[in-house]
C-alpha cells in the first residue's frame, strides 16, 4: 500500500536548530561534500564574504544533496529562507525510510541532520555513537 503524503499516521520531520555560535548563514551555499580517510565533511562557501564553514561528521550512514525546488514540503517546514543553518531532524522521515529499506534492523542511535543553505538541503544520517562529541563539529575557516 502506497503511503499518502497527507497520512496523519506518518512520521513527521521536526527541525531543531543546532547551536553553531554566531554564524550568519545568509549567502552560504554548498561548495563540496568530502568523504575520505579524514572523515566526512560538508564545506559551505559564503559568496559575499568568502567565509568558509566546514561541518564535520564521521561515518555517515547516508547523505544526500538536493535543490530546494525539489524539497517544497521541507522548505515549508523550515520556513524557507528565514530558517538557514544546521538542524537536527527529529521524527525523521528519512530515518523511517531507511529502517524500511533495511528490514527494520536499525539502531535507535541514528541521527539525522540537515544543513539548509540559500537554496540547498544537505542531509546527513549518522550513528550517534560514531560522532566525536555530542554535535557535528562546525569550523569557520575564514571570516
Amino acid at each position: 500500500m502506497k503511503k499518502n503524503h497527507n497520512d496523519k499516521n506518518r512520521v513527521s520531520n521536526k527541525y531543531v536548530r543546532v547551536p553553531t555560535g554566531r554564524i550568519n548563514w545568509s549567502y552560504f551555499s554548498l561548495d563540496r561534500i568530502i568523504d575520505d580517510y579524514e572523515g566526512f565533511r560538508v564545506i559551505l562557501d559564503n559568496y559575499k564574504t568568502s567565509s568558509i564553514v566546514r561541518i564535520g561528521f564521521t561515518t555517515p550512514i547516508v547523505y544526500r544533496y538536493s535543490n530546494e525546488s525539489y524539497r517544497l514540503v521541507t522548505n515549508d517546514d523550515t520556513n524557507g529562507d528565514s530558517e538557514l543553518g544546521l538542524f537536527e531532524v527529529q521524527q525523521s522521515t528519512l530515518i523511517d525510510w531507511l529502517r524500511g529499506e533495511n528490514g527494520n534492523h536499525s539502531n535507535d542511535s541514528w541521527k539525522h541532520y540537515v544543513i539548509v543553505s540559500d537554496d540547498e538541503y544537505t542531509d546527513v544520517v549518522i550513528e550517534e555513537s560514531s560522532m566525536c562529541g555530542d554535535l557535528p563539529k562546525v569550523d569557520v575557516l575564514v571570516e
